[in-house]
């Protein structure tokens, strides 16, 4: 697929290519919450469903999220220096593709994460926890689950203050 830039006046072009990766990563495939909540690093902490990684709300260090959001792509993506495709908020190539209230992947707690919509109404922050979450039913676990929801108008888009549960 061709890259288009985003309609962005302060798009600045990332000056990094994309470069194939290999990760290792430990998800709990039967999650519970966290006694001790983990805060995120800065490198994977999830993965979504087309296989690009999900990483948290900080940008590098000395490196400001605000100002590193105008190099995403027009999917909310960009690549790091090593090479490593990510998303930091929405993956919009996967809401616009899946639906705005589908599962798009899951943290390495084992939690799942699902668009910014949910039983027709848009989530902002004030309807989640400190981690970005809540419980409730979802298409994929009717009896409910504690799950994350992407928020991409406000920080901290993917998760908050750590892991709910217990990262693999």
């Amino acid at each position: 697929e061709s890259y288009d830039e985003p309609n962005n006046p302060d798009f600045k072009k990332n000056p990094n290519s994309i470069i194939a990766q290999n990760y290792t990563l430990k998800i709990p495939r039967y999650p519970e919450k966290a006694e001790n909540h983990q805060a995120t690093e800065m490198d994977a902490f999830g993965l979504a469903v087309n296989g690009v990684v999900l990483y948290n709300q900080d940008a590098a260090p000395g490196d400001d999220i605000l100002e590193e959001l105008h190099t995403f792509d027009q999917y909310e993506g960009h690549p790091q220096q090593q090479g490593a495709y990510h998303y930091h908020t929405e993956p919009v190539w996967l809401t616009e593709t899946l639906g705005d209230d589908a599962f798009i992947g899951v943290l390495l707690d084992g939690f799942p994460v699902y668009g910014p919509v949910e039983n027709g109404k848009t989530i902002t922050n004030s309807d989640l926890d400190a981690y970005h979450g809540h419980v409730g039913p979802t298409a994929d676990f009717p009896n409910g689950i504690y799950h994350y929801h992407v928020t991409p108008n406000e920080d901290p888009y993917i998760n908050g203050n750590g892991f709910f549960g217990t990262p693999g």
